[in-house]
């Protein structure tokens, strides 16, 4: 998560910027495959695209606070069951490795 909080501005900022990167792409992908880069015309609008794109991702990436989230703690209640399919995981998640068995190869036998 970025810092920066709450920010009603930052929302509307970030869901322009990917309303706008959606539609770059779309426009990307019409425009992609070798048959439509042979023309000059499009691969420069391909070309173009493709910087726009990476502009409004750097920007997206620049955007501090926004989130709607809110952060608390929150006390772990100990007399809970425990659940057995997540005990079950751990155990096996827990549980010592075995290497792998060495490949064994057919005997040899007569061509």
């Amino acid at each position: 998560m970025k810092p920066g909080g709450y920010d009603p501005g930052a929302i509307k900022t970030r869901e322009s910027l990917n309303s706008e990167r959606e539609s770059v792409l779309a426009q990307m992908k019409i425009l992609q495959g070798p048959e439509t880069q042979a023309d000059p015309q499009v691969k420069a609008k391909y070309d173009e695209l493709v910087k726009k794109e990476a502009e409004i991702t750097r920007r997206l990436g620049e955007i501090r606070g926004g989130f709607q989230n809110k952060n608390a703690m929150v006390d772990v209640e100990l007399t809970l069951p425990e659940d057995p399919q997540v005990a079950q995981w751990v155990a096996e998640v827990a549980a010592p490795t075995q290497p792998p068995l060495a490949p064994t190869l057919p005997a040899p036998g007569p061509p």
